[in-house]
């Protein structure tokens, strides 16, 4: 990533991303995508959201992020957990595509028994 991408919003690295569709018979299936975002000091929280727009079997996730105040400038990168549940899944999602400002990638949805 480069340092510009640093400094306008969080990292997200596609391999830090897991997406998994609980599926047991007689329930409702529950979907459960997992990430990491590194932020520099100005970032003081990042989340996983829905996106308004939807493509059928593949949900789009957006990564939003809250910048705070810049008191103590510093160069300490930081990593935030990402997590997002639906429970029950909307769908029985194949892939989850996360964008992330111009950064777009897709994973493939693991499914569980």
């Amino acid at each position: 990533m480069s340092e510009v991408q640093m400094q306008d919003r969080p990292m997200t690295d596609p391999a830090d991303f897991s997406a998994s569709l609980v599926e047991r018979p007689g329930s409702p299936h529950n979907l459960t995508v997992t990430g990491k975002a590194i932020g520099d000091y100005r970032v003081q929280d990042v989340k996983l959201v829905r996106a308004h727009h939807q493509h059928g079997s593949r949900l789009v996730l957006d990564v939003t992020d809250r910048l705070g105040p810049v008191e103590n400038p510093q160069d300490i990168e930081r990593v935030f957990p990402l997590e997002y549940k639906e429970d029950p899944a909307r769908y029985r999602y194949t892939h989850v595509e996360i964008v992330n400002g111009p950064q777009r990638f897709t994973i493939d949805v693991h499914f569980v028994l």
